[in-house]
């Protein structure tokens, strides 16, 4: 035992001097498998809020399919927005079917079953459909009022026109055809009565 040597010590071994004898086969292993790093996971910062990318939703909205097809659906612009060209086209050609393709599209519109090319359904359907429907029977309803009025009011004036004489009284206006009734006998022709419109003019 070296007497410099403390007790309980061990005496440093010396660095052998042999040269490395590893070979390829030793080194490959490690070059083709490194060892993973060690990736610290990202800590936010206090009142900022992390970036996150937008997501574009491409469904259509109840509303814009709903006013396309309530508005301009006998022209197919209901299925353009859908993207359904080619019955788009079909329906613009034929006019909406003759009215009865626009009304059924309406009316599954209306009930949400209306899908767009991608199959998806539509946006807010189970919230505005109720107000679909009020729209629809509003409309209706102002439709009926105006052809009632419109209707009453046409009737009143031929019975008020039938009932000042009709068309001789019109007959009576014109010079030419005073006197001349047309209850009763028999209606002038095409020829007495451009004879009775020479004899007024001269």
């Amino acid at each position: 035992m070296n007497p410099e040597q403390k007790p309980g010590v061990q005496a440093a071994t010396k660095p052998s001097l042999e040269p490395v004898t590893n070979t390829i086969s030793d080194i490959v292993p490690v070059l083709s498998n490194p060892t993973p790093q060690f990736v610290a996971p990202a800590v936010p910062t206090p009142g900022v809020e992390p970036v996150v990318a937008p997501f574009k939703d491409k469904r259509r909205h109840f509303l814009a399919v709903f006013f396309f097809s309530f508005l301009f659906g006998v022209f197919g612009v209901d299925r353009f927005y859908l993207g359904k060209i080619w019955t788009g086209l079909l329906k613009l050609l034929t006019m909406g079917g003759f009215g009865i393709w626009a009304m059924i599209d309406l009316s599954m519109v209306m009930s949400g079953t209306m899908r767009d090319k991608q199959g998806n359904e539509m946006i807010d359907v189970a919230r505005y459909k109720k107000f679909a429907k009020r729209t629809v029977w509003g409309f209706t309803l102002i439709i009926l009022f105006v052809v009632v009025i419109v209707g009453g009011i046409s009737v009143y004036f031929v019975i008020q026109f039938m009932n000042n004489g009709g068309i001789n009284q019109l007959l009576q206006g014109i010079p030419g055809f005073e006197g001349l009734q047309l209850s009763g006998q028999k209606a002038p022709s095409i020829q007495e009565i451009k004879t009775l419109i020479n004899q007024a003019s001269h």
